[in-house]
């Protein structure tokens, strides 16, 4: 990710829920995980939208239910061991604090679960899981799962979420919540077993490291733009694997596919004056679908002999509908990721290990 970059999205509502297109999983708390500076145009944007949708265009109401004082977050530990997990807000603030205004962590043993009960109105919330407690060595999570509180614009309660591994892979997820309408489940339901296996023989490329206490399979995003990465001989063709692509696309499309001087780190993160602008073309060049940018044939994703993100295509082998990459939703009719509403939202579940 790119500090700062604005982007102009769109989202339509369903009688199901309210999806929001166009890079919903470049969430504003997603950018304290990768080591960067958070985009000011993201997550927030998206709610907003969603809640100017309700009330401006008949969206999905519920009468007598308005916004609650709090919502209760219910985060279960499924996985074969014990988690250290952290609610936080805006700027990475944890809702419980001791008296020094440290965070604290709750420790989940095996069938564990504990209950936060942030405000109703509560933006950018996240809800972190480590193996091991962060230190300044070592501070990154082993996963998180994001979410906004906020009535929509009828004062309705509204719990907005997604499942994002547009980070990293480190553990499966599910995210649930109950409600009136909209209240979709989205999950990665393999089991810890068989998704770390799967880090350990077929991460993408070898990007296998250690956050959190356990082992992540690290998106090529992460690693072509942090710069902690910067010394690592892989860089050379993870990051330029799109290369061509790229300028197929600009001589094939004149006009209207324009990178510029903008190259796979940028197509990996849908960032950059142009990729961050475009779903479109991002996700095309992301799946290999150049000549099919359009395109709804799922199958046809990452299956045409032109290069493509190899972590997306895994990610979305091992977990299904969920963000690999920040435009993963479009087009929105392929089905491959959403950002949910839960519109007269009662209760957020997050499941870490839901399989087990």
């Amino acid at each position: 990710m790119t500090p700062s970059n604005s982007r102009g999205r769109s989202f339509r509502s369903t009688s199901q829920n309210a999806l929001l297109a166009g890079g919903a999983a470049l969430m504003l708390a997603s950018a304290f995980g990768c080591g960067e500076q958070p985009e000011t145009n993201s997550h927030e944007e998206l709610v907003q939208k969603a809640m100017a949708s309700t009330s401006s265009t008949g969206g999905v109401t519920t009468t007598g239910v308005t916004a609650q004082a709090t919502v209760p977050v219910v985060v279960t530990n499924k996985c074969p061991f014990a988690l250290n997990v952290v609610l936080t807000g805006v700027g990475d603030v944890a809702l419980e604090r001791d008296s020094s205004g440290n965070k604290i962590f709750r420790k989940l043993a095996t069938g564990g679960s504990y209950t936060y009960n942030p405000p109703g109105n509560y933006p950018s919330g996240r809800v972190t899981a480590y193996k091991t407690l962060p230190s300044s060595s070592s501070p990154r999570e082993l996963e998180k799962a994001e979410f906004t509180l906020g009535p929509d614009g009828n004062g309705v309660q509204n719990i907005y979420y997604n499942l994002t591994y547009v980070d990293h892979v480190g553990l499966p997820m599910q995210i649930s919540t109950t409600g009136n309408n909209g209240c979709n489940t989205a999950q990665c339901n393999k089991s810890y077993s068989a998704l770390s296996t799967a880090i350990a023989n077929a991460c993408p490329d070898g990007l296998r490291y250690n956050m959190g206490g356990g082992t992540i399979c690290l998106a090529p995003r992460s690693f072509c733009i942090d710069g902690e990465y910067a010394s690592d001989s892989r860089r050379g063709s993870v990051c330029s694997r799109l290369d061509s692509e790229i300028a197929r696309c600009a001589s094939k499309y004149p006009g209207q596919c324009n990178p510029g001087g903008e190259k796979t780190p940028q197509v990996y993160a849908c960032s950059g004056s142009f990729f961050s602008q475009s779903a479109k073309w991002c996700s095309a060049i992301t799946r290999g679908m150049v000549d099919s940018p359009d395109s709804t044939t799922v199958s046809q994703y990452y299956n045409t002999g032109k290069p493509y993100n190899q972590y997306a295509k895994w990610v979305h082998d091992q977990c299904g509908a969920v963000y690999s990459f920040a435009y993963d939703d479009y087009p929105m009719a392929a089905n491959q990721a959403g950002f949910y509403t839960c519109n007269g939202g009662k209760q957020l579940n997050v499941t870490f290990c839901p399989a087990g």
